[in-house]
């Protein structure tokens, strides 16, 4: 019965280790790029401490900021005329993650996921 404890110990050590490890919280560079033919872009995005943000923009726009794995980044942009394109672009740590193009007027398009997690969202659909 001692011998079963032990065992039982070892494993919830052994457990509880692995998940603090992978759990470890690291920084990472964030990059949002806005661009497009449109002369006029309503952005949503979320900054660094996770808190929203709006602004209005001309294409192009970019911004970089560093946040911890696991944070939710996203931006949306909403094309402000009545024709063109608007795109977003979103870079983890320099490497190119999501990007997504809308056509036409009065369009949106969506760049999000969860910084450090190679596997990304896929926008919403409208």
């Amino acid at each position: 019965m001692e011998r079963i404890r032990y065992r039982y110990f070892f494993l919830i050590c052994t457990t509880l280790m692995l998940l603090l490890t992978a759990c470890e919280q690291e920084t990472h560079t964030i990059r949002y790029e806005v661009s497009g033919s449109t002369s006029n872009a309503h952005l949503s995005y979320q900054n660094e401490s996770g808190g929203t943000e709006q602004s209005e923009v001309v294409p192009p726009w970019s911004m970089d900021f560093t946040t911890q794995t696991w944070s939710h980044v996203a931006i949306t942009a909403f094309n402000g005329r009545s024709s063109g394109t608007v795109s977003c672009r979103l870079f983890f740590d320099g490497e190119l993650v999501q990007e997504a193009e809308s056509v036409g007027g009065y369009k949106w398009v969506h760049c999000g996921g969860v910084a450090g997690i190679v596997g990304q969202e896929e926008p919403p659909q409208p």
